[in-house]
């Protein structure tokens, strides 16, 4: 390695650190949970993949998407649950998924990729419902979470893959994501080789 190249990543690692810092003390939480001794724990048997969070202040709960599964969730005791609704896949849906080469107990089933807020009574809910993205509504009322019924293709919504990283966000009426799909040419260093941005209003 020649001393440019070595000066160049010992110059680049600098950046970076001081960009962090710089952008760190800019970031400041919606909500602060102070370290304890006695942190809280939610689990439910037979429940795996939570994944999926948004913070509802107004309500007092987080939203927890998991694999057929959200609840609302005391935001101040995350171990209480106010709520869940199950969503889970049709017997017929996860068949077609085994069809395509899928295995049946890991991803031919829902799990909850998306959760957003559309506004103050409803949520925009969406599973990989088997490899086959479906969209829903849900309020929190009355101490209850209820899936609207209103399903629609979640195609573009949300990802096929339970697995594949995903970024989502609700502007206005419309829905932004972003896909990262990374591939390892040749360990350490990955490269990023696709990035894709779309919009959908709904």
């Amino acid at each position: 390695m020649s001393l440019l190249s070595a000066l160049s990543i010992v110059c680049g690692l600098m950046l970076q650190l001081y960009f962090s810092l710089l952008s760190a003390q800019y970031c400041v939480p919606r909500k602060t949970v102070f370290y304890q001794s006695n942190l809280k724990l939610f689990k439910e048997d037979g429940i795996f993949n939570y994944s999926t969070m948004l913070i509802r202040d107004d309500l007092g709960v987080l939203l927890l998407g998991a694999r057929e599964a959200i609840y609302a969730l005391d935001i101040n005791n995350i171990s209480v649950q106010k709520a869940a609704v199950y969503w889970g896949v049709p017997e017929e849906k996860q068949r077609e998924c085994t069809y395509k080469g899928k295995l049946a107990e890991v991803e031919c089933r829902n799990y909850i990729r998306t959760l957003l807020s559309v506004n103050d009574t409803t949520v925009y809910v969406c599973g990989t419902n088997a490899f086959s993205p479906t969209c829903d509504y849900m309020t929190f009322a009355n101490g209850q979470l209820t899936l609207k019924g209103k399903q629609e293709e979640g195609k573009g919504k949300c990802p096929f893959d339970p697995f594949q990283r995903y970024s989502s966000l609700m502007v206005g009426e419309c829905q932004h994501r972003r896909v990262h799909v990374w591939h390892n040419i040749r360990a350490p260093y990955l490269v990023h080789l696709f990035s894709g941005t779309s919009s959908l209003c709904i």
